[in-house]
């Protein structure tokens, strides 16, 4: 049981991510995204600002190899499908045992989880655009809104906003 239990973990990390949006090389999967949100939570904030956090990013998108990967401007378009979706991800999470749920993170712990995510989705579509792929534009864009929508009003976002700032600023 340990050992299938470990296996879907890992094998997780093999999902492909932006299956709906056509791609320059052969994609990101699941492991690269989170080791990348990681890097960018540990860069940008303190260990006491985001405590069970990093661990939650850790296997936030576990529960993608039963489900797959809905992308994320599917899900702000569909609150209702991510609402219900999210409460699929939680039954499988429970049956794998994982550490930390969402519902684990103080206030201040979900934010700066969901701005590193979202960041990770901002950068990745940044590079994507940047190698040619015109198709990671509207990606890029409509990521940059959600963060500002969502997180401009806190006080997390105030790294979040310098970096975004070099990011568009960026000569390619």
């Amino acid at each position: 049981m340990i050992w299938n239990t470990l296996k879907t973990k890992l094998n997780s990390g093999n999902i492909i991510r932006y299956h709906t949006c056509p791609h320059i090389g052969n994609g990101q999967n699941v492991a690269e995204h989170t080791w990348k949100a990681m890097a960018i939570m540990v860069s940008l904030y303190e260990p006491i600002d985001y405590g069970k956090a990093l661990l939650y990013l850790l296997f936030h998108d576990v529960a993608e190899i039963e489900f797959g990967d809905l992308p994320a401007t599917t899900k702000w378009d569909y609150p209702r499908l991510a609402k219900n979706l999210n409460t699929l991800e939680r039954t499988f999470e429970e049956k794998l045992g994982l550490p930390v749920y969402y519902d684990d993170l103080t206030e201040k712990e979900h934010r700066i989880s969901k701005i590193c995510d979202l960041l990770e989705l901002i950068i990745h579509s940044k590079k994507q655009i940047n190698i040619g792929n015109c198709y990671a534009k509207a990606t890029y864009n409509k990521g940059i809104s959600k963060i500002q929508e969502l997180y401009s009003t806190y006080p997390e976002y105030t790294p979040v906003k310098k970096l975004l700032e070099e990011i568009q600023n960026e000569q390619t």
